[in-house]
């Protein structure tokens, strides 16, 4: 995987995911760094089809100050 949207801002320029064949789950998810850097995540656990309420992604910008919030959206 490549990043797509403002690459040029992206500290990493490839993303390896690594999935179970049997359980069809991702459990290893690399990153490879401009700087030459990896840096690894490992799945420990995953459950899927998880029920989540929508405020769960709701992004709330009164709990930051305008300073500590970077939108990196493209203009959307």
């Amino acid at each position: 995987m490549y990043p797509t949207i403002k690459p040029e801002k992206k500290k990493f320029h490839t993303i390896k995911l690594f999935v179970d064949k049997v359980k069809k789950q991702v459990h290893e998810i690399k990153m490879l760094m401009k700087d030459g850097g990896t840096q690894t995540y490992e799945i420990k656990s995953l459950t899927p089809n998880t029920v989540l309420a929508d405020n769960v992604f709701v992004f709330d910008t009164k709990s930051f100050k305008a300073d500590q919030i970077v939108d990196e959206r493209d203009g959307k």
